[in-house]
């Protein structure tokens, strides 16, 4: 299988889309590029990280990378759609202000 190819496959095996790969033995590499993304999320969103706490935060930063993940090899621009994800989220239905809060940031 050509690099190019494996790297994809492994990508979306992280993300629980592929069945190649063992699923226990990805558990770390899954761990460690989610607390990425919420490491970048929680900074670039640290008043909505604080006002949600750290659990519903990261929830909500796990629903969100789940269907946005990066497109970039940067993290620098990951959580621009973060704003427009809130405010379809039912919790952004309940609470309307955390979409403004979070297009503030």
């Amino acid at each position: 299988m050509p690099l190019l190819d494996f790297q994809r496959e492994f990508a979306r095996a992280l993300r629980g889309e592929a069945h190649g790969f063992d699923p226990e033995r990805l558990r770390v590499h899954r761990d460690t590029v989610l607390g990425g993304w919420l490491g970048a999320l929680g900074g670039a969103f640290p008043v909505l990280q604080a006002l949600l706490g750290g659990e519903g935060f990261g929830a909500l930063a796990l629903a969100f990378a789940d269907t946005h993940p990066p497109r970039q090899p940067s993290l620098f621009a990951f959580g621009a759609d973060l704003p427009a994800f809130v405010a379809a989220h039912p919790l952004g239905a309940e609470l309307p202000y955390l979409a403004d809060l979070a297009r503030l940031e």
